[in-house]
């Protein structure tokens, strides 16, 4: 139960049903899952050690606000952590593992094409799923490495940084068909098995997405780091 309270809570998180700053009241959040009070109390607890959620004595539970020091600090790791697991992304790279990777890539392709299209009723659907699209993107080219403890690690920043690129990618424009531009660009190197072309494909896209964010971030934090 705790587990899927976590799971619950944590997704309402980085796609932006509960934004940066909310509180988290028990007693609603037991209402709404359904669970008891040690479940919600256990999940918020295990929310806060990943920095999803912050903890005030005498206050309660809130979402963590967006944070410029934190961002950077989430896309260095993620870079580091990246060029780590490239090697291994083409070492174990196989036909089917391609495959899917092109099914992501294809499937991304087609709900631009909605999103950009003003007379569609299904854009927020359509973007709901880009999103999921992208991160399952990432997702399988982290089960390609077969190293468990830089999939938790990679995994982890990814869920991190996730809310951080749901908001730039709703408000920021074209930055979807961008990141797409850029996953075509780390599919390349995997298909041509180049792990050079592969780490600087993907060092490029960290560090592009980083550039493109911070200054969001401080616009939307009021030119504040975020820190308390």
């Amino acid at each position: 139960m705790v587990d899927t309270v976590f799971e619950e809570i944590k997704q309402a998180i980085i796609y932006g049903q509960f934004p940066p700053g909310k509180q988290l009241v028990q007693s609603e959040l037991v209402s709404w899952l359904g669970a008891s009070r040690t479940a919600v109390r256990e999940a918020l607890n295990r929310l806060a050690a990943d920095s999803l959620v912050e903890l005030i004595p005498n206050r309660g539970a809130f979402v963590s606000a967006l944070s410029v020091p934190e961002a950077k600090e989430l896309y260095a790791l993620r870079n580091a952590l990246e060029q780590l697991l490239a090697p291994r992304i083409i070492e174990s790279a196989s036909p089917e593992h391609v495959q899917v990777l092109r099914r992501y890539l294809d499937w991304a392709a087609k709900l631009l094409d909605e999103i950009e299209n003003d007379e569609s009723p299904s854009g927020e659907r359509a973007f709901r799923e880009l999103v999921k699209s992208n991160h399952q993107f990432h997702m399988e080219l982290i089960g390609m490495a077969e190293s468990r403890l830089l999939g938790e690690l990679l995994e982890r920043t990814y869920d991190a940084l996730h809310r951080y690129r749901i908001t730039y990618t709703r408000f920021v424009p074209h930055t979807g068909r961008r990141t797409h531009d850029e996953h075509l660009r780390i599919y390349d190197a995997v298909v041509n098995r180049d792990v050079v072309a592969l780490q600087e494909a993907m060092r490029t896209h960290v560090m592009l997405a980083e550039q493109k964010l911070l200054p969001c971030i401080e616009e939307w934090t009021g030119g504040t780091s975020g820190e308390e």
